[in-house]
């Protein structure tokens, strides 16, 4: 192996390159535990552990693990050749490419059988979570019943994930069978995949893609702008469904595969029930294949020691048999011919040739499931240490389907529920502590709010009152105390401590008192002033106690006018 420059794999023989890819490299190879021949894909390269090459191959494997699909390509282990290389050990499809069959012509009813198993498997994929971004002829090939598969998960996204791992300078998906938001460098959805199915379906009936272009860009900018193209004529009943899957918006293509499977299934209500072309050819020709074919992968399923051995006891027991019917058939010659006891003993050693050939076969399938059993078991505990615990679970689910009662798969499948339990735990204090957080939030913003709108009404009745302010002033200003006053009054109804109102109201009640004294002064000094020429005619009568008091209220008043005058003095009037 070393000598022809394969692989070296640990439990695996490699016999011959199969494909190659930009990543990889695949070889066909008898997986010797369990004496089966499997597909592996090796990464072309040694990269880190961290690169992007490595954390796509894994990526794949890990995807492929999770999806357990009758049209899905089957993943068997994954690991590190001696060669220090990551592989992928797959199923191993014997039935060719979609690509090499659309070459030599399909009939309408296989293409159409091909369309709806490639779009459930598609549709099971989505239903995980998982888009293919990558659906051409290349990537579905068929087993050896013609069943077809979708293959090559190696740049599938997981719907959600924030983290895609891509390669510099890649493109992700091909030009003639990408969408046109994936050659706009959008992200893929699941109306991405149905339009690469619905380029997949196009060339089926056609024999050649929708868009061809001298490069690749010209082949994405048809995609982007060209009208889609006519199907032949005498597919024309199709053509709905096929402008619908290559229309170039998202929302004009159907919302998942099922929407497609009904559309097709009104058109052509249920399956023809005749197989594929490549299935339904010369069928001795197909039977002598597939008789061969065990023989084959028995031999290569023993070693040779237990081929020799295998051999050495058959011989022995067929001479053993040959040996009594001669002994049965001359005893019988000599007394008389009893023809219904040979066939009788022949039956009974053939029956017994096929109890112990059964026995063989059921060993060697329980020894299978058993190792197939062990092998989830590695994945499953691998994946639980990683902390994927939806893919553990559905490693250990596919296990014990193989062996329903093994210990250890059904002790970690109780440890990972367990894990997921707690997880689920941990989810729900979280969010009750975020939702509390938004409560408290929500609380404090109405709080800020509501001091806010108060700051606002605040703001405005001072305001309010800082007009009664100024027109208090202009009254006070005027004499007119009263009109203050009561302006004075609306303003500290509107702020009751306001306290330029305050003091203003103050000051305007000291002076309108200080007013009505100054003017009941001048009527007293009006009236003195008109009794005083009648006082000056008395001047020449007898003083008596009357002009006396006279002379004392004079002498009053012009004290008040004193006092009324330095009052005014004092007031800065």
């Amino acid at each position: 192996m070393r000598q022809r420059g394969f692989a070296q794999i640990a439990g695996y023989e490699i016999e011959d390159e199969i494909g190659r890819g930009g990543m990889s490299k695949v070889y066909r190879a008898m997986q010797q535990s369990l004496g089966r021949q499997v597909a592996i894909k090796i990464l072309a390269y040694e990269p880190d552990e961290d690169s992007d090459f490595a954390q796509r191959f894994k990526k794949e494997g890990r995807i492929l693990a999770q999806l357990l699909h009758p049209n899905i390509v089957t993943i068997h282990d994954i690991g590190v050749s001696e060669d220090n290389q990551l592989f992928l050990s797959i199923e191993y499809l014997s039935g060719g490419t979609l690509k090499d069959q659309i070459k030599q012509g399909l009939s309408l009813d296989s293409a159409i059988q091909i369309a709806k198993s490639i779009a459930k498997a598609l549709g099971y994929a989505h239903e995980k979570g998982v888009i293919h971004r990558d659906v051409k002829p290349s990537n579905i090939m068929f087993r050896h019943d013609g069943t077809p598969v979708l293959t090559d998960f190696g740049i599938a996204r997981v719907a959600g994930s924030k983290t895609v791992h891509t390669i510099t300078g890649l493109m992700v998906g091909s030009p003639g069978y990408m969408s046109p938001e994936q050659a706009m460098g959008e992200s893929a959805t699941i109306q991405s995949d149905l339009y690469g199915l619905g380029v997949v379906l196009y060339e089926m009936l056609t024999r050649h893609p929708p868009y061809e272009g001298d490069n690749p860009l010209a082949v994405m900018l048809k995609h982007l702008h060209d009208p889609i193209p006519e199907i032949p004529k005498e597919y024309s009943f199709l053509q709905p469904i096929v402008n619908k899957l290559l229309a170039k918006k998202t929302q004009d293509r159907y919302k998942n595969t099922n929407e497609f499977l009904e559309a097709i299934n009104l058109i052509v209500p249920s399956d023809t029930g005749s197989q594929p072309e490549w299935i339904t050819g010369n069928k001795n020709q197909s039977v002598m294949e597939f008789a061969s074919g065990k023989i084959r992968s028995l031999l290569k399923r023993k070693s040779q020691f237990t081929i020799w051995i295998f051999m050495i006891g058959t011989a022995t027991l067929l001479m053993s048999t040959l040996y009594i019917f001669k002994s049965k058939i001359a005893t019988k010659s000599i007394e008389a011919p009893d023809y219904e006891g040979l066939i009788q003993l022949r039956q009974q050693a053939e029956q017994q040739i096929a109890q112990r050939q059964a026995r063989q076969v059921q060993q060697e399938q329980q020894q299978q499931v058993q190792l197939q059993a062990e092998q989830l078991l590695i994945q499953a505990n691998s994946s639980f240490g990683e902390g994927l615990l939806e893919l553990s679970l559905a490693h250990i689910e596919q296990g014990l389907l193989a062996v329903p009662n093994h210990p250890g798969l059904s002790a970690l499948r109780d440890q990972v529920r367990a894990r997921m339990i707690e997880q689920q735990h941990q989810f729900e204090a979280r969010r009750q502590e975020e939702e509390a957080a938004r409560r408290k939030a929500e609380i404090a913003d109405r709080q800020k709010a509501e001091q806010d709108r108060q700051q606002v009404e605040a703001i405005r009745q001072r305001e309010e009152a800082d007009r009664y302010l100024a027109r208090a002033l202009n009254y006070q200003r005027s004499g007119g105390y009263a009109a203050s006053l009561q302006q004075i009054n609306k303003g500290l109804a509107v702020v009751p401590n306001h306290e330029g109102l305050l003091r203003l109201q103050e000051k305007v009640r000291v002076e309108w008192s200080a007013e009505q004294r100054r003017q009941e002064a001048r009527r007293q000094a009006t009236k003195a002033a008109k009794e005083k020429p009648r006082a000056q005619r008395q001047t020449q009568a007898p003083v008596t106690p009357a002009k006396e008091n006279d002379d004392v209220n004079l002498k009053k008043l012009q004290t008040i006018k004193n006092a009324v005058d330095a009052l005014d003095k004092s007031l800065g009037r």
